[in-house]
């Protein structure tokens, strides 16, 4: 049976049926359709509206929940022969082999995952921009010069630069910083 269904994408089931009926009337009103409408044309218009309403139904599928019902646990401390039926979840000795258990290190990593991603704190601070430190200023409030000519000419400068007078190298005046 070919499912007849006068429907667009965006529109719902509710739509097309409103739309059908607003079509039906106004051709009736528009005077279209020029005789006058019978009983058995408002029976067939009405079949069909049923039909494209329950044709028009979408049946979507249920979802399939599967549980996971893993019965195997993973022993804290197991045989380090794997025997058979051999684990435990204290320290102890196979009773099959009779060997010490060892620490099982996927013990601990079973429920690690259970809620989530992990939520690791990081210290790592964004590195510092490599901005160069603003230069000291030529002269202190006292007046005197950062870097002085060896020579005694008169001023100084900022930075270790040539003299402007003589052009030796300034020399590091240590009474700035006092």
């Amino acid at each position: 049976m070919v499912k007849f269904c006068l429907k667009l994408e965006t529109l719902n089931q509710q739509t097309t049926y409103f739309a059908f009926i607003y079509i039906l009337l106004y051709l009736r009103l528009s005077s279209v359709i020029k005789k006058p409408m019978t009983m058995k044309t408002y029976k067939i218009m009405l079949f069909f509206v049923l039909t494209i309403s329950f044709s028009c139904k979408e049946e979507k599928p249920k979802p399939i929940l599967q549980e996971n019902n893993a019965t195997a646990s993973v022993k804290h401390y197991i045989c380090a022969n794997k025997c058979e039926n051999s684990g435990s979840d204290v320290a102890g000795a196979c009773p099959v082999c009779k060997n010490p258990y060892l620490h099982n290190d996927a013990f601990h990593a079973q429920d690690l995952l259970k809620n989530g991603p992990l939520n690791v704190p990081t210290n790592i601070q964004a590195p510092a921009a490599n901005t160069p430190a603003a230069p000291s200023p030529a002269q202190n409030a006292k007046g005197i010069y950062h870097y002085t000519c060896t020579k005694g000419c008169y001023g100084g400068s900022g930075t270790a630069s040539n003299c402007t007078n003589c052009g030796e190298q300034l020399a590091h005046n240590q009474a700035y910083h006092n």
